[in-house]
């Protein structure tokens, strides 16, 4: 012990009844064991005295109790807990640092030097260390350095629209940065010169985002791409909501509902740097809430992680996701049912999908990024519709036949405006054949290629009247489609047989133009 602290012990000591200062010193000069006991207090303990310290006192007694008072005698002494070390200041430290022992609680001496928290930026060692830690100049948010850039990196488009790989020393994906410089959560940044200017991409990290997991994971389409409008439901931070921002670009836009206010603040600070982001700190469980906010979408991602998951999607859905539109939902199994196995579990999730109308077209595990966890991917209130083909000589058309209100369109025209003029007769005869009260609940588009005009309007009406058959075989009714199939058929068979064989006369010495040729199985 320091002869300048002894006399400031002293002059504090001086402060008490005499009777009870000169006893107390009395046994520390005796250094009897009663004073390094576990006690009450120090000299007299409680608050009138050492206010729960002293020399041996506070809470602990020897090893927990400060030299001197305040709260600093509380926990802490020679080697002692929170409020050690010997100088007694707020909580502890030689010099009173906030929370710092000489050698001993969580700030002192070995783990966090002579000041502890309240030194700045740390002390020699341990928490407050120079170099990490809460109150190190290093590290934190931002800190991380971007990867090399220039040479030695390659970056290349992604299957996916809007989405990237950094093909370097290790691969990665990435989405183009939006806000150049910027980094959201301390992710690494790639800048790639392409001749006409620096372009910077952000580095998207599988472990912190279940849709880069997915991604990695195989998954065929997330039907996120630039210009989609995306309502994320749970969108925490905005770690993946960043991500999506740059997927979709500036003519997209996303609305990312958070029902958590602590993670709000942060999905603010996101938003406000980026002008295609609607951030709602609201309850995903009532849409109604921020009707007013979110319009007609065609993407819905959900990472909400709830037992109702499947419903809270549902109601989404039923407001703001248009028809044909898709949900890409993250199911995380032990959020939902912790006793059954994942498998059933998704398997659950995705009977309850189908009841709220929509339709599932994959599912993918996030091994091993995430642990029984899946994200699957459905289409809502599925388009009704045919898909047909028709065929002469080198040109081929195809036929999209769905729900609609009697339009037909070639290449992007009306039927009534195809060229030549006077062929236009012979690609209405499927209209004129079966009346065009037919063809009044359905909108066929064509697109047609190769061949020359008289192959392109055959098959033009090839796939006209191949289509409106099968419409009514899989959406209307039986006996109508073979209504129509006899009518078509009677007339001209050519309507709905692409087989150029047709009218070849037979081979001598063959057989006939329509047999094939046996195949062996052995």
């Amino acid at each position: 012990m320091e002869f300048g602290d002894f006399l400031d012990f002293f002059g504090f000591l001086m402060k008490w009844d005499n009777s009870q200062s000169y006893s107390a010193l009395a046994q520390l000069s005796m250094g009897r064991p009663e004073f390094n006991r576990g006690g009450g207090g120090g000299f007299r303990g409680g608050r009138g005295g050492g206010d729960r310290g002293g020399f041996g006192g506070g809470r602990g007694g020897g090893d927990r109790g400060g030299y001197g008072g305040g709260r600093g005698g509380d926990r802490g002494g020679f080697r002692g807990g929170r409020g050690g070390g010997f100088g007694g200041g707020d909580r502890g430290g030689f010099g009173g640092g906030d929370r710092g022992g000489f050698r001993g609680g969580r700030g002192g001496g070995d783990r966090g030097g002579f000041g502890g928290r309240g030194s700045p930026r740390g002390g020699f060692g341990g928490r407050g260390s120079p170099r990490g830690g809460r109150g190190s100049p290093r590290g934190g948010r931002g800190g991380a350095g971007g990867m090399r850039g220039g040479r030695t990196v390659v970056v290349e488009p992604h299957r996916l629209g809007g989405v990237f790989i950094v093909k370097g020393k290790e691969d990665a994906l990435a989405t183009k940065n939006m806000v150049v410089g910027e980094s959201v959560y301390g992710e690494k940044r790639v800048s790639v010169d392409d001749g006409t200017g620096s372009i910077e991409y952000r580095v998207w990290n599988p472990f912190r985002s279940k849709l880069a997991a997915s991604i990695m994971g195989g998954l065929e389409n997330t039907h996120i791409k630039p210009g989609t409008k995306l309502l994320y439901l749970g969108a925490a931070s905005g770690t993946t909501v960043s991500h999506c921002s740059d997927v979709v670009g500036p003519e997209g836009i996303v609305y990312a509902v958070e029902f958590s206010h602590r993670s709000g603040r942060d999905l603010l600070g996101v938003a406000k740097k980026r002008p295609n982001v609607v951030p709602i700190v609201e309850d995903a469980r009532h849409p109604h809430k921020y009707r007013m906010l979110v319009g007609m979408v065609d993407v819905i991602f959900s990472d909400v992680a709830q037992p109702d998951q499947a419903r809270i999607v549902a109601l989404n859905a039923h407001n703001f996701l248009r028809n044909g539109g898709h949900a890409v939902i993250s199911i995380k199994a032990n959020c939902i049912d912790s006793t059954a196995e994942p498998e059933a579990v998704f398997a659950g999730e995705v009977n309850k999908l189908k009841e709220e109308k929509f339709k599932p077209l994959e599912q993918v595990t996030l091994e091993p990024y995430e642990r029984d966890h899946a994200v699957v991917v459905a289409t809502y209130r599925p388009v009704k519709g045919k898909k047909t083909f028709g065929r002469k000589k080198t040109a081929t058309a195809v036929a999209h036949c769905k729900k609609g209100q009697g339009l037909i369109k070639v290449n992007g025209r009306p039927l009534e405006f195809l060229e030549p003029q006077i062929l236009r007769i012979k690609l209405q005869e499927p209209l004129l054949l079966v009346g065009k009260e037919r063809f009044q609940d359905v909108d066929i588009r064509i697109r047609v290629s190769g061949g020359g005009h008289v192959a392109q309007i055959y098959a033009v009406r090839q796939a006209l009247a191949k289509a409106l058959v099968a419409y009514y075989h899989k959406y209307v009714d039986e006996q109508s489609k073979r209504e129509l199939k006899n009518i078509f058929a009677a007339y001209d068979k050519s309507l709905l047989v692409a087989d150029p064989r047709r009218r070849e006369s037979k081979k001598f010495g063959g057989p006939g133009a329509r047999a094939r040729y046996q195949k062996s199985y052995r």
